[in-house]
C-alpha cells in the first residue's frame, strides 16, 4: 500500500509539472522522468518486466525514447508516453495532458470506415509483398473492432502498420481513432 501511495504521489508531482513545461516542450526529458518513475516505483515493474521479456522492454524503451526526442510540441508528446506505457498492459495507469486543450482528445485520426478499410485491404493484399501477411485485417477484441493497415502515405508518423478503430462500444474511442502502431522487427515479431 505504501508503494502504491508513493507511486501515486510521484505521478501526481510529474503530471503537475507538465502544464509548466507546455511552453517549452522537452518530451525526451518527460519521457526519461516517466521511465525513471516506473522503473523505480511502479509496484508491478518486476512482475511486468522479467528476464524473459527484458530485451523486449529495453527495445521498446529505446524506440519510444527516439520518438520522444523528435517531438517538438507537448501535445505530440502525450501519445508517445501513452504508447510506451502500453507495454505494461495495465489499464489502471495512464498519463493525461492537463494544459489548455486538455479536455480535447489528443489522438491521431485516420479517415477510414469499415467499407473503405475493406476496399483498401483487398487492394493491398493483391501486392506480392503483403499477400501472405496475416497481420493485415480486421481484429475484434471485447468492445473494439480494429483494422490493421499499412501506414497511410499521407501520415508523417514513422511506422509500418497502424491499428485504427473501425467500431467501438467504448465511448472514449471513435471510428478512425488510431489505437496502436506496429513496426516489424523480424519475421512475425512486431
Amino acid at each position: 500500500m505504501k508503494t502504491t501511495s508513493t507511486l501515486l504521489c510521484l505521478l501526481f508531482a510529474i503530471m503537475s509539472a507538465v502544464p509548466a513545461q507546455a511552453q517549452n516542450c522537452n518530451c525526451a526529458g518527460a519521457f526519461d522522468e516517466a521511465v525513471q518513475v516506473y522503473e523505480n516505483d511502479y509496484a508491478l515493474f518486476r512482475i511486468k518486466v522479467t528476464d524473459q521479456n527484458k530485451a523486449q522492454y529495453l527495445a521498446n524503451k529505446a524506440v519510444y525514447r527516439d520518438k520522444a526526442k523528435a517531438v517538438t510540441a507537448i501535445e505530440d508528446c502525450l501519445p508517445v508516453l501513452e504508447q510506451w506505457l502500453g507495454f505494461f498492459r495495465d489499464g489502471h495507469n495512464n498519463i493525461k495532458f492537463t494544459g489548455a486543450s486538455g479536455s480535447q482528445p489528443l489522438r491521431e485520426r485516420i479517415a477510414v470506415d469499415r467499407a473503405t478499410f475493406i476496399a483498401d485491404l483487398k487492394r493491398v493484399k493483391k501486392k506480392k509483398a503483403y499477400r501472405g501477411n496475416d497481420l493485415l485485417g480486421i481484429w475484434k477484441y471485447g468492445a473494439y473492432e480494429v483494422g490493421i493497415m499499412l501506414n497511410p502515405k499521407s501520415s508523417t508518423c514513422k511506422r509500418e502498420f497502424v491499428g485504427v478503430v473501425l467500431q467501438s462500444n467504448n465511448a472514449s474511442w471513435e471510428t478512425g481513432d488510431v489505437r496502436f502502431e506496429l513496426n516489424q522487427v523480424y519475421g512475425n515479431d512486431y
